[in-house]
């Protein structure tokens, strides 16, 4: 498994023809799955770790005004 800064583990591994993808956080599972590409469980892998750190930031960033 790597390490984002964030602290979300995260695993990418061959199961048979598909690929096992899996996302942990302070021993919780975020996310895990099949996917039928290496490209596929990446994309579901950062999804993960997106919304881990959009939990982390929620109330911190301010909304940006529409510049219409």
């Amino acid at each position: 498994m790597s390490t984002t800064s964030s602290g979300v583990r995260f695993s990418i591994r061959p199961a048979g023809r598909a690929w096992f993808w899996s996302a942990v956080r302070d021993g919780a599972v975020l996310g895990e799955g099949l996917a039928g590409s290496r490209a596929i469980a990446a994309a579901f892998v950062i999804r993960q770790i997106c919304r881990a750190c959009d939990e982390e930031t929620a109330g911190e960033i301010a909304p940006v005004a529409n510049a219409a």
